[in-house]
């Protein structure tokens, strides 16, 4: 089960994303231990949540894992995200691969559109990427934030009516970096907007996880 209500990214947990700095917004509701495989309930949604199309196509069977943290993440977001006011859209941050990708998951929408919240969601897929690439977890990726910058643009087809604030949603808040893409994308088209980011959870790593260029980064 993930946490009832969200916490915001504060002075104590910043610095476990690199990219986060004072200004932003970011809330999340659980904490993903990285490593630690199904052993809290956090890791448990989001591992099923995270379970991609090769696999399902693999074992079948885990289509009702993968569903059942859909519903659980939905039911989230109508907790928390109730009651936003007209103007402000939720924009999901884009995953590594681009509709028509053999690895394409649309789970961010599934779980918005399952989310029963009033009044309701209004969802856009505004940013997307002109190509696929690989997720910062895979081997070859930790992406340059300027690459991923120029592979990331405003959907001017959804630009439409002007948003008067936007909440960015994610899965995980690791470094941060798309966050930070997304909001700069958003601050070039709409200028000066509250921006705020919403995770299902975290990183933490737990004891022997660090990653020893991460205790570098004074």
């Amino acid at each position: 089960m993930l946490p009832q209500r969200h916490s915001q990214i504060d002075a104590l947990t910043r610095p476990a994303h690199k990219y986060i700095d004072t200004t932003d917004k970011c809330y999340y509701l659980g904490e993903y231990t990285s490593g630690a495989g199904y052993a809290t309930p956090t890791n448990d949604v989001v591992i099923n949540f995270k379970i991609p199309p090769s696999e399902l196509a693999k074992n079948p069977k885990r289509t009702r894992y993968k569903q059942g943290a859909i519903t659980e993440v939905a039911q989230a977001l109508s907790r928390n995200l109730n009651n936003l006011k007209a103007g402000r859209i939720v924009v999901p941050i884009p995953t590594s691969k681009c509709p028509g990708h053999p690895e394409y998951d649309d789970r961010l929408l599934r779980a918005l559109a399952g989310a029963s919240c009033t009044p309701p969601l209004e969802v856009r897929e505004l940013i997307r990427q002109r190509q696929s690439t690989h997720a910062d977890h895979e081997a070859g990726g930790r992406q340059d934030f300027e690459d991923l910058y120029e592979n990331c643009y405003i959907d001017e087809r959804l630009a439409l009516p002007a948003p008067t604030a936007v909440v960015l949603f994610d899965d995980v808040l690791t470094e941060g970096k798309h966050f930070k893409v997304c909001q700069r994308l958003i601050a070039e088209r709409f200028g000066a907007i509250p921006v705020a980011g919403f995770f299902v959870a975290r990183r933490i790593y737990g004891p022997n996880e660090v990653e020893f260029d991460e205790i570098l980064d004074f």
